[in-house]
């Protein structure tokens, strides 16, 4: 998930930058006189520092005043006395942020002869981001004016408290002039407040503007339509973008371009142009609020224009989301808020702890949907007025603590607040409409339809099992909490996918950071309720991360077969760390790329996925700026965008012979009341297999039920990782399997859960094998028989290997042949039995979390290894994807996969039959001709694109 830690660098002259762009005029290294002042020595710059900036009366003064603005802690003297600031009444309704200026009028206490003001500073460790920054002015009575500036030839820092510093008449020859970190274009401050504005001069900031967007493209842009018109087109399975009817281009962007300006961003523009990519993000969100409440969107337009003179060609997405930035707001409208269930004033109010009680605003709040709209319009109408708003191509939410969907504070849910407790309600009368039939669903004589309440800490768990059991009344409660609770979740972004539509003339795409199926969170903080979001008119894309991050599997979190079904845009983040990243200590060393090869495989790996998924990729960039000017990195997603065209034009076929069916319900509906233990079924029921089917050798397809039932494809092997619930949509799949002559492998509770509760004969039906289950908690742990592997839990960083829950399921058949029993009371746990219709079906108790597992089981399907375990494989018609681990630098999301991942120097490869030609789309090198058989050999990580060409006669 993404945290998006803002990082502070030097700053480095930016004249070599923007000479990129043709027509852009030089820009000096300082743009303005005021600077971010701190204390030597730079290279190591200490905890504290004082400042001292001086300056000399020879005359009355008529007036004098000034402003600062300081990051973290700031005690400021005028000539040795301490003061008190306001915000500069200039200053209150002009800008946006939270960098404005907290001044003072001086004229009082100035005196003749040498004046002083001082700053005591001190940072935290953990931000880089520090300094103080002032203006201000003494206009004397004989008309002569002093401009005052943070500049290191008006003050002195040292690092040492010393008695007496902020004195006029104190000694500062030992002193050294103030560290000047930067101007006013430093970031990360320009994300957060109109600095350049604030700080500059008039005439510093208009030879600042006009030098940065001299090459912007006006005249181009003006020719361009107004109301653009943008939309996800489909070839075959592969997505595209096309613009005003044009030439559809392929569905990728880069990450957020920030506020601030250096060498790194327009190095990093200029690049991407070059190597043919064309869109990026910028950030939309209440920091462009002022006081008053309306927003300014100037700094934007600056930004924007420097961007096209640059890149004159670029289209850009808008990100929304809610942090801080909607504080001034919540405090206005306190009753908007979310309450938590597990309430603790000691808990953490960050926005970005899932575990803490963050003052966040309820997504049910019809209120806070309005303010979000009101930004929207308000941006779309300001864009709309600039040249550049033709190139917008639409706006994404990104709701919640990591930015990427999950709600704040989601592990201290349910939402108990005022605005979810009437939503609820709501949904309560219309389902239920009378308070008896309220009453004998939840088994309470005592609830009615206007009193009933959010469940809280002790009965959010229902009836304390994994999986719903709908003839229990505490499960019947709290499946009725989860549905209104995903509802107003999805009415939320329903909202703002149709403000985004309003807001601009033409059609844009609207999206959303959503769908997360892969993920091991209760229930309250999943998003995978996005079947009924696709389905609208108004949603056109969703992004979503991958687990394994910079390493690994690259599993993404999206299922796309439903995307595919509407003709809606399913992204891949690129969650990597390149080698030239920033590594903040040891911990994180764990996600980052350590080699260029690493750096060229995983960023290979993540957009290729894309490519054979049928789907986009967007790049995120964790705290550096040397992510995107990565040559392996860049120079990959450039080959990545040459596999679009090639498969866009002529699109693949599915050609794996193994098939996932996964059903996405069971991931927002199921969890018991410990998050534990919601981790640990989750990652084995949905994660870890789907992580060792990865590098099993074998390639697969992943579908929801009704998808696979509808791709007319015949598979040798058929997994039902966690079909939970009978539906028809299920049975379906299950009739379709049998009528292919596949084998079925049943994982877990198949089935299990109906509308009036667990059934067996459920089981048995859809399986084919007598199935029982057990209502107590028990340990998921299996013992293998006739030389059969069993099951052992995986223990990773959130789980342990002996967790326990309920239900769970055994084989009660004695026409099946055991494989595994029940390591706590020898119960079946695995087994097959050929069923009378010559087709095998086979139980797992829980799925394989081990890639030779897997491989032993599909080979005894049938089904093609295109290599040995321990390698990642993807297949289509047209391409065979192989990723190899060999030297990598492993996460612990994958931990799984750690002991499992081949470290083999050569990979044995085998196609199903030969062809003329197998040639690498990464390097353009031919690697087999007229071969079926051939070996790939690598030293390092590595990540081959192959193509198979001409069939061999």
């Amino acid at each position: 998930m993404r945290k998006h830690l803002l990082s502070l660098f030097t700053v480095i002259a930016l004249l070599g930058c923007w000479r990129m762009a043709a027509s852009a005029a030089a820009v000096p290294e300082f743009v303005s006189q005021a600077r971010w002042l701190w204390s030597e020595p730079a290279d190591n710059p200490p905890t504290n520092a004082y400042v001292r900036l001086t300056f000399d009366v020879d005359a009355p003064v008529k007036s004098a005043w000034f402003y600062r603005f300081a990051d973290r802690r700031c005690i400021d003297f005028v000539n040795g006395k301490r003061v008190k600031l306001r915000l500069w009444p200039s200053l209150r309704d002009k800008y946006r942020g939270h960098v404005k200026g907290d001044g003072i009028d001086l004229a009082p206490l100035l005196r003749k002869g040498r004046n002083v003001i001082g700053f005591q500073l001190q940072r935290f460790e953990l931000w880089q981001t520090y300094g103080v920054m002032l203006r201000g002015e003494v206009v004397f009575e004989d008309g002569r004016m002093l401009k005052l500036f943070s500049n290191p030839s008006m003050a002195k820092a040292s690092a040492t408290h010393e008695e007496g510093w902020p004195d006029p008449d104190f000694d500062d020859s030992a002193w050294k002039p103030a560290w000047s970190r930067g101007d006013v274009r430093m970031g990360s401050w320009t994300d957060y407040g109109s600095v350049a504005k604030i700080y500059m001069e008039e005439d510093e900031y208009k030879r600042y503007y006009d030098a940065t967007t001299a090459g912007f493209p006006e005249k181009t842009l003006l020719s361009e339509p107004y109301a653009t018109e943008a939309k996800i087109v489909y070839s075959g399975g592969v997505p595209g973008i096309s613009i005003n009817g044009g030439k559809p281009r392929p569905p990728d962007r880069l990450a957020c371009v920030r506020m601030t300006e250096d060498a790194w961003q327009d190095a990093m523009l200029a690049k991407a142009r070059t190597h043919g990519l064309w869109a990026f993000s910028i950030g939309i969100t209440h920091r462009f609020q002022r006081v008053d409440g309306s927003f300014d969107f100037s700094d934007i337009d600056r930004l924007v224009r420097h961007i096209l003179s640059i890149w004159p060609e670029a289209y850009f997405y808008c990100v929304f989301s809610t942090r801080e930035e909607v504080k001034n707001w919540l405090q206005k409208h306190p009753e908007e808020c979310v309450r938590y269930a597990l309430e603790d004033p000691k808990k953490s109010k960050s926005y970005g702890d899932f575990f803490g009680n963050p003052f966040v605003p309820s997504f049910a709040s019809a209120a806070y949907r309005a303010e979000v709209r009101r930004l929207i319009l308000d941006f779309g109408r300001y864009s709309s007025s600039q040249p550049w708003g033709r190139r917008v191509l639409g706006m994404n939410d990104g709701y919640g603590g990591s930015l990427d969907g999950m709600p704040f504070g989601c592990h201290s849910m349910p939402d108990t607040g005022k605005r979810m407790t009437e939503a609820f309600r709501r949904y309560l009368a219309e389902k239920y409409r009378t308070d008896e039939a309220l009453r004998k669903s939840w088994n309470d004589p005592s609830v009615t339809l206007a009193t009933a309440t959010v469940p809280d800490a002790t009965t959010r768990g229902g009836s304390g099992a994994f999986l719903r059991d709908f003839a229990d009344p505490r499960d019947r409660r709290r499946a009725d909490y989860l549905e209104a609770y995903h509802r107003e979740f999805n009415a939320f972004e329903l909202e703002f996918c149709k403000a985004v539509k309003e807001a601009f003339p033409g059609r844009r795409l609207a999206g959303l950071y959503y769908g997360y199926v892969v993920l091991s969170y209760e229930p309250e903080g999943s998003t995978a309720r996005f079947d009924e979001l696709l389905k609208s008119p108004y949603v056109d894309y969703m992004l979503g991360t991958t687990r394994g991050y910079n390493f690994g599997d690259g599993l993404h979190r999206h299922l796309h077969s439903v995307f595919h079904r509407y003709g809606k845009l399913s992204s891949i983040e690129g969650d990597v760390r390149t080698h030239l990243g920033l590594v903040y200590g040891d911990s994180e060393r764990r996600w980052t790329c350590l080699t260029p090869e690493e750096t060229r495989a995983t960023v290979g790996k993540y957009a290729m996925n894309a490519r054979m998924l049928g789907a986009g990729w967007h790049t995120v960039d964790f705290s550096t700026k040397k992510w995107s000017n990565c040559p392996e990195a860049l120079e990959t997603l450039s080959a990545s965008r040459k596999v679009w065209e090639a498969d866009f034009a002529d699109p693949p076929a599915k050609a794996a012979d193994v098939a996932v069916v996964f059903d996405p319900n069971q991931v927002w509906r199921e969890g018991p009341p410990s998050l534990s233990k919601t981790r640990s079924y989750q990652e084995h029921l949905v994660t870890f297999p789907l992580q060792t089917l990865n590098f099993s050798g074998f390639a697969y397809d992943l579908f929801a039920p009704e998808d696979y039932v509808a791709s007319g494809r015949r598979y040798r092997a058929v997994i039902f990782l966690n079909t939970c619930y009978d539906t028809p949509q299920l049975r379906k799949a299950a009739r379709k399997t049998r009528a292919d002559g596949a084998m079925s492998i049943w994982c877990a509770t198949p089935g299990l859960s109906t509308p009036s509760g667990w059934s067996e004969a459920s089981m048995r039906e859809i399986t084919g094998i007598k199935l029982g289950f057990e209502r107590d908690e028990h340990r998921f742990s299996a013992v293998g028989t006739d030389g059969h592997a069993g099951y052992v839990p995986h223990d990773n960083v959130y789980i342990s290997k002996y967790w326990t829950a309920s239900p769970r399921v055994f084989v009660d058949d004695g026409d099946a042949k055991v494989l595994a029993t029940w390591k706590d009371n020898g119960k079946v746990a695995f087994a097959v039995k050929r069923l009378p219709d010559g087709t095998d079906s086979v139980f797992l108790g829980m799925p394989y979390n081990n890639v030779s597992q897997w491989a032993g089981l599909l080979a005894s399907a049938g089904c093609h290894a295109f290599t040995e375990p321990g390698f990642m494989v993807r297949r289509n018609s047209r391409r065979l994807m192989v990723f190899s681990a060999r030297g990598g630098n492993a996460s612990y999301e994958i931990s799984v996969l750690t002991n499992q991942m081949s470290q083999a120097a050569q990979v044995p490869v085998k196609l199903e039959r030969p062809y003329a030609r197998v040639r690498d789309s990464m390097t353009g090198e031919t690697v087999a001709e007229n071969a079926r058989s051939f070996t790939l050999t690598s030293e390092t990580t590595r990540l081959w694109m192959l193509e198979t060409l001409d069939e061999a006669k």
